[in-house]
């Protein structure tokens, strides 16, 4: 009996080109927007190489002073992290860094922009790097200025033409480093990108030691990703003791060390000091998942009352010669599960493309987009339910027509 409704949902299929055009475009549309939108946010939030621990990890990447009618906001400062968080309790681990900025590089007279970061010896024990050569430099080499650095896949790419770099020397701002290290390329969406990482100590100038503000981020790894939330309420406790630059112009000091998720929900959604919203920000995106969903599923129940409407006909005649209203409405909804079903699986194959062609074309560079298996199931359950849902009112109105009103339905339904 099913394969009989089987064998008659696809006739109906080829026969109704359009109708079912439209519902899998409709269906694979809706999965695919889905899939590469959740591939993108898994890449930028999930634990992936080099934060593989991004859930015991607070990142500190701003700070304000506040004063009467004026602000200044800007990077966390070199002396405000060593003196006020490398002691904070429950901390693992803590690492002073700078984000990666550009610089001119030159082989064989060719200019090359590369990206450059200065870290600490702690940098490599709190991000888990995939080293191809050698490995990082120390704290020892930190605290002794040694020019030492760990270089990118492309990096050795573009300046040793792919041969090995441990041992050879580059040069970075007209200072010879000694490579150490090479690492697998690390995406731009993810903490710690650069193409050159130097320790901070090798800086020209050591007036970086007394800033207060400006020029670099903090990374703190805690003992347990419970001991977040306590870190969080030490650091913001410790503020107004601290003391501030021009105390006569600012009264507030305020700092966030953020989550993975806090940090990306504040270029979405933040406070007037800065502050995440994650809260929020997690209820736009699981609205707009569902809204994305319940539209087309509204404009599937409209497909499936004209689809259903224009085989009136073929109903009162199938109903004249004794088919039951139960099988009718059986092989109503065996349709519209196969649509369903059909339409994920062209989803699934256009979505595995796309992200292929995203990576190739390095858009952004370095990422690794991978479709997310349980956001597909998730999508494919909805799918279903959606698609069972829109069609069991207009299956079930007809289905129990008298077999004379079934042919007139066209004017009642």
């Amino acid at each position: 009996m099913f394969k009989s409704y089987l064998v008659m949902a696809v006739k109906v299929f080829l026969r109704r080109k359009f109708f079912t055009f439209a519902s899998l475009f409709g269906i694979c549309f809706t999965l695919v927007v889905l899939m590469v939108a959740t591939a993108v946010l898994d890449h930028m939030l999930m634990p992936h190489m080099p934060d593989v621990n991004n859930d015991r990890t607070l990142l500190i990447s701003s700070m304000s002073l506040i004063g009467e009618g004026t602000r200044s906001t800007s990077s966390p400062g070199y002396r405000f992290l060593d003196e006020n968080v490398r002691d904070l309790p429950k901390v693992e681990r803590v690492s002073i860094f700078t984000a990666a900025s550009p610089i001119k590089l030159y082989r064989d007279a060719e200019s090359l922009e590369l990206y450059v970061s200065r870290t600490d010896g702690q940098f490599w024990k709190i991000l888990q790097f995939d080293f191809l050569e050698g490995g990082p430099f120390s704290d020892e080499d930190e605290r002794d200025g040694n020019r030492v650095a760990v270089i990118s896949r492309r990096t050795r790419q573009r300046l040793f033409a792919g041969a090995a770099a441990l041992g050879k020397t580059i040069d970075v701002n007209r200072r010879r480093f000694e490579v150490v290290g090479v690492v697998a390329d690390v995406s731009y969406l993810r903490t710690g990108f650069s193409d050159i990482w130097v320790p901070i100590s090798t800086s020209q100038s050591q007036a970086y030691r007394d800033d207060f503000m400006s020029g670099f981020n903090g990374l703190l790894l805690a003992e347990t990703a419970a001991d977040r939330r306590s870190i969080q309420e030490e650091l913001t406790s410790r503020l107004p003791d601290i003391e501030r630059p021009q105390p006569e112009r600012y009264d507030q000091l305020v700092v966030n060390a953020n989550t993975h998720f806090e940090q990306f929900s504040t270029d979405i959604v933040s406070g007037e000091n800065n502050e995440p919203f994650p809260g929020r920000v997690r209820a736009i995106l699981i609205l707009a998942a569902l809204l994305f969903m319940l539209l087309p599923s509204l404009n599937l129940v409209n497909l499936n009352l004209s689809r259903i409407f224009e085989r009136s006909s073929e109903i009162g005649v199938r109903r004249a010669f004794g088919a039951r209203s139960g099988s009718l409405l059986v092989q109503f909804l065996t349709e519209n599960v196969l649509l369903t079903l059909f339409g994920g699986l062209l989803g699934l194959l256009i979505s595995r493309w796309l992200l292929k062609l995203i990576n190739n074309a390095e858009l952004v560079p370095f990422v690794d987009f991978q479709l997310n298996w349980r956001i597909f199931a998730w999508g494919m359950l909805l799918a279903l339910i959606f698609g069972v849902l829109s069609g069991v009112y207009p299956a079930w109105k007809m289905s129990r027509l008298h077999p004379a009103e079934a042919l007139r339905a066209r004017s009642k339904l």
